[in-house]
């Protein structure tokens, strides 16, 4: 393995963060810098042991395989909610079509302005030209 630098994390005392390895779905075997005191990272990645043990287990019934259920209750939600989002929708699409005019008009402004800077520059170099 060839060699890398220390790298320090943004504790205080600065210490020096180790290399973790994570055992997630989306990165297998992505490496990362740590400090012990992250406990962050944990939290974030979640605890490989079940899918640690899942994967080595084969996946056949007769070994460990966690169940996860879904502990949020299912709520009803009500008309007048409903219908404030359907009014907060059609909101949103009106200011998107008047920012879309805004921006025609600015556009509309700044080729006027331009045009009308270009007439005034030739102007003032056809006066200078006759002199």
């Amino acid at each position: 393995m060839a060699y890398e630098p220390t790298k320090f994390c943004w504790c205080n005392p600065r210490r020096k963060a180790s290399r973790w390895i994570s055992w997630s779905i989306p990165n297998p075997g992505r490496r990362y810098y740590a400090c012990v005191d992250a406990m962050f990272l944990r939290d974030l990645i979640g605890d490989p042991r079940d899918e640690v043990r899942r994967l080595r287990g084969g996946g056949n019934g007769s070994q460990f395989v966690p169940r996860f259920e879904d502990a949020t209750p299912i709520v009803a939600v009500p008309e007048a909610q409903i219908d404030r989002e359907v009014l907060a929708m059609s909101l949103q699409d009106q200011l998107k079509e008047k920012n879309a005019e805004i921006d025609a008009l600015k556009r509309k402004y700044h080729n006027v302005v331009f045009v009308f800077a270009v007439f005034v520059v030739g102007l003032v170099a056809g006066k200078m030209l006759l002199q």
